[in-house]
């Protein structure tokens, strides 16, 4: 069948010279206009100087020539060739060529005015162009508000700010004043701290020190560098016993011996050199070694051996000699009201006239001599000057003249639980055997109170001998002003003149 009168069927080769013949024509006016918009006048399209040593990179778009389209640069449209015979396929038809955009001029920047010149660097270092520079500072802050707008929230700012700056000042004022406060109140505050340091050490001091010569209270603590093990109370029974067996034993050679010292005392003060003497007290279980050291502390936490010990040791006041005898001999030991065998508890028998009468006649030998004492009072008087109006009966003091011993004896009598009928004159010589007591409480809390008894030594030639039936008991006891203030009862001798001891 021919395929020209059928109109289902194409020409492709006629097909295909069409469109090459539509290509040539729009290539052709792409050239045309090409040429068009590259020559145009400097005016209508000023070009930016070349820099020296650029290259072509980024300077704009080059002039398209014929060779860039594949044909000869004389225009001439190459003629079509016989018409070749292709199978029937679709062809896309070719898009129009985009036209190549041109850069618009830019206008170079209008230089700033009062510049200063900038080095071109960066803060790296690395060349960038020059940066503009702060603009100078306004003199004041007053100065840079005043420079603010007019309008109505111009002014609150401008307001805003002079006020807050207003306050700088008052400020700084309010720091230096917080400053100077704080560091008034450190002061203050390590002025409270040496205060505080200044009154613990005094109180220690006269509690402790000048207290413990009151016999001192079992409570008060003492130092144990020189500690050893713990005693308690049975075995404390059993170091008395080894140290009453040591009196037996070899002296060892070597010992530093103090003059005079008795033979039967040598083993003692070879185990002990603070072994001061002997006491005994009939119809009680004190029958112990005293001893004597540089202060009134030790022994009250320390057995015979230097160890430690809550009952303690009997001990002769520091301040005492043991020969020549002291006027006044005072020895201190503790009280337990629960183990009133221990010590000096039973000290406080003496108070009864009956037991007086039993025992009225005790043995206290130094390393030196050997003695006896006949009792002749028993007493409880205040531990510390609060317990009596102020006043701190010196009942300790080891040394006084002969009218103030007189006057001593005469404020001992006073205090007494008995009168024994035993002489006193200014030539004799007192043992005080001083211990705590404990049957005083108010509101719950223990006074400090001491319970004293008092002998006077045998003189030469003296019998040991005492008439008890010459004893009575005092009922017009003298006690401290607490006694009277516990029991609601008005104190006879609260303007009674005080004594106190001379040498």
């Amino acid at each position: 069948m021919d395929g020209k009168n059928n109109p289902g069927t194409l020409d492709i080769s006629a097909l295909i010279a069409q469109r090459e013949a539509q290509a040539k024509k729009r290539v052709a006016e792409l050239l045309e206009e090409n040429k068009k918009s590259v020559t145009r006048s400097p005016e209508t399209f000023p070009r930016q100087p070349k820099p020296a040593g650029a290259d072509r990179q980024g300077q704009g778009p080059r002039k398209l020539t014929a060779d860039d389209t594949g044909f000869a640069q004389t225009g001439a449209v190459p003629q079509p060739q016989a018409p070749v015979q292709y199978p029937i396929v679709q062809v896309p038809v070719p898009q129009p060529m985009m036209q190549t955009a041109v850069p618009q001029p830019v206008a170079p920047p209008e230089p700033v005015k009062d510049m200063e010149p900038d080095d071109g660097k960066t803060s790296a270092g690395a060349h960038s162009p020059a940066a503009v520079p702060p603009a100078p500072l306004k003199d004041s802050f007053e100065e840079f508000a005043a420079s603010a707008s007019d309008d109505a929230d111009g002014n609150d700012v401008k307001q805003a700010l002079i006020d807050s700056l207003s306050d700088i000042p008052e400020i700084a004022d309010n720091f230096e004043d917080i400053s100077k406060k704080r560091l008034i109140k450190l002061i203050f505050y390590i002025f409270l701290g040496l205060n505080a340091v200044i009154i613990i050490f005094l109180l220690f001091y006269f509690v402790l020190g000048e207290g413990s010569k009151r016999g001192g209270p079992a409570e008060a603590y003492v130092p144990q560098d020189e500690q050893q093990d713990y005693v308690n109370a049975e075995d404390l029974v059993s170091s008395n016993a080894a140290f009453v067996d040591s009196l037996v034993y070899n002296v060892p050679e070597g010992t530093d011996f103090p003059v005079g010292i008795q033979g039967k005392y040598k083993a003692a003060y070879a185990a002990s050199s603070d072994f001061a003497g002997y006491i005994t007290v009939p119809g009680t279980a004190i029958d112990r070694a005293v001893h004597k050291y540089k202060n009134n502390d030790y022994y009250l936490e320390h057995d015979p051996f230097y160890a430690y010990t809550q009952y303690g040791t009997p001990f002769i006041d520091m301040d005492c000699s043991l020969e020549p005898l002291s006027r006044n001999s005072v020895i201190y030991g503790h009280n337990f009201s629960d183990k009133n065998d221990f010590i000096f508890g039973e000290l406080e028998q003496y108070e009864n006239l009956d037991f007086y009468k039993s025992s009225p006649v005790i043995t206290f030998n130094t390393v030196y001599r050997d003695y006896k004492w006949k009792i002749i009072a028993a007493f409880r008087t205040n531990g510390s000057s609060g317990g009596d109006n102020g006043y701190l009966f010196d009942y300790i003091c080891p040394e006084m003249n002969d009218e103030s011993f007189a006057a001593f004896i005469n404020e001992v009598m006073q205090r007494s639980y008995i009168h024994t009928g035993v002489d006193v004159i200014p030539s004799d010589k007192v043992l005080t055997l001083s211990t705590c007591t404990h049957i005083y409480n108010r509101n719950g809390v223990k006074q400090d109170v001491r319970f004293v008894v008092m002998a006077r030594l045998v003189r030469d030639g003296e019998s040991e001998t005492v008439d008890t039936s010459l004893a009575v008991k005092n009922d017009n006891v003298r006690y401290p002003q607490f006694y009277y203030t516990l029991h609601g009862l008005s104190n006879p001798y609260a303007k009674a003149e005080k004594w106190f001891p001379q040498a």
